[in-house]
């Protein structure tokens, strides 16, 4: 017995440890969630840019169509804390609809031509993305953008310099980024997703160039600050990206630079209308 009693109370040691505990299993079907998010897509959308006089009377009317490529990056540092990226690139010509104005801008004519864009967007934020389910989440986010642009006046993009009237715009937007975007898993193959965002105005700075029609190619211009808003909704489906987005900008009227005793130079109060669409692929 006295062989057998450490023996019996081994037994019993082994028998009451309670086994180690065991991460529950993914329900059937319910796929790894991923800790990477990455779009790939051309664009094409309609640029429709109107400027007033200080009176509200449109002076100013630019649409057509502009071309572009992108892309979104996101990167989960958790499964609810994400970085995110987004790049475009776009160019193209659209029809203008303004007037010829003398050295004192005064109008004295109207005019109608092309002009050409070409421009780059950036931002990057840092996201939320929470689940609701386990196939809804909504995604708070922040984070800080910029909008760089050449506007050539009198020229279009296959023209090797800007026409009798012409001269060339180089404008630069930096902005905070508030918005909140959702998305709701079908299957796994399939997404719908959308987002909202406010762009307030940090820096806006706007740089002439009259040397190719005779004046100075160093004016410096600040238009004016206001919120303006961005909304997009689309679909993933299997390594397909499809999407539909608009974009509003607001640019008050700038301050007057002198250019001589009896010239100057400013901004009109400015805003444009982009409403476009995004095909890609997903992964």
């Amino acid at each position: 017995m006295k062989k057998i009693l450490p023996f019996l109370l081994c037994m019993a040691t082994v028998t009451l440890c309670p086994a180690p505990a065991q991460e529950p299993s993914r329900a059937a079907g319910q796929p790894a969630a991923k800790r990477y998010d990455v779009r790939l897509y051309g664009l094409v959308e309609n640029y429709d840019w109107r400027e007033t006089d200080g009176t509200g009377r449109e002076v100013v009317k630019e649409t057509g169509p502009l071309f572009g490529l992108g892309g979104d990056v996101g990167l989960g540092i958790t499964q609810v804390l994400w970085i995110e990226g987004n790049g475009e690139f776009f160019l193209g010509n659209v029809d203008y609809d303004g007037f010829l104005q003398d050295e004192r801008g005064t109008l004295i004519a109207p005019y109608k031509g092309n002009n050409s864009y070409v421009g780059v967007t950036g931002s990057g934020d840092v996201a939320l993305k929470i689940p609701l389910t386990p196939n809804l989440y909504v995604k708070p986010y922040a984070g800080m953008g910029v909008r760089v642009w050449r506007r050539d006046f009198d020229k279009r993009l296959s023209d090797d310099k800007v026409g009798e009237h012409g001269y060339t715009e180089t404008w630069a937007s930096v902005y905070g980024l508030l918005g909140v975007g959702a998305g709701v898993r079908f299957h796994q193959d399939c997404e719908i997703f959308g987002k909202f965002s406010v762009k307030l105005p940090v820096y806006n700075q706007e740089r002439v160039d009259l040397s190719e029609s005779g004046g100075p190619s160093d004016i410096d211009l600040k238009p004016g600050k206001a919120v303006s808003l961005c909304a997009e909704g689309g679909l993933n489906y299997k390594w397909l990206t499809a999407s539909l987005f608009v974009e509003t900008l607001k640019y008050p009227q700038s301050d007057r630079v002198a250019l001589g005793a009896a010239s100057y130079a400013y901004q009109p109060d400015s805003k444009a209308t982009i409403v476009g669409a995004k095909l890609g692929v997903h992964f």
